[in-house]
């Protein structure tokens, strides 16, 4: 999938190399997919697109290594909460029938009490990044949910958790 990513950090410095970052981010991300479910009733194709918005808040340590006026390391560990919100999901099904192939088009919500998965999310972001100069970041992080957030797949129950990479070039002011 893909996306984009906006928010912002507070550092909070505790102790020389550890620093405490509560953080606000908004974040789209959409992706494609295409499914082939074969039977012994059918055969049947789907392909689609689903997208959702997430506001998340991580609260991450920071540990620091090297000079932040020059370049330092910077290696982050936390917990995040997150809601999601304004997901939707569209896709077509073609079925194998004795006439041919039929094509059903299909939208539904993706959030929600309704939709493929659930609206909230508690669970452990970690990342490294680098600051140059005291002022230019760019980092990688990782989200895992701690919750079953899936509900189902095409209408069959099932389970599933929340990964994202986020891929971050920032300025500190």
């Amino acid at each position: 999938g893909n996306g984009f990513l906006l928010g912002g950090v507070a550092d909070i410095n505790i102790v020389g190399c550890f620093s405490i970052q509560p953080g606000a981010f908004f974040y789209h991300r959409s992706n494609t997919f295409n499914y082939l479910i074969n039977d012994e009733q059918k055969l049947s194709a789907f392909e689609g697109k689903q997208y959702s918005n997430v506001f998340q808040v991580p609260i991450l340590l920071s540990f620091r290594l090297g000079v932040a006026e020059i370049a330092q390391l910077q290696l982050d560990f936390g917990p995040y909460f997150a809601w999601g919100f304004g997901g939707k999901v569209k896709y077509n099904e073609y079925e194998q029938t004795a006439d041919g192939v039929v094509k059903n088009a299909f939208s539904a919500d993706y959030l929600g009490d309704n939709g493929i998965v659930k609206r909230y999310d508690v669970g452990i972001k970690t990342g490294v990044g680098v600051l140059a100069m005291g002022k230019i970041y760019v980092g990688a992080h990782f989200s895992y949910g701690a919750r079953n957030t899936l509900q189902s797949v095409l209408g069959t129950p099932t389970r599933g958790h929340s990964k994202v990479w986020q891929f971050t070039l920032g300025y500190n002011f």
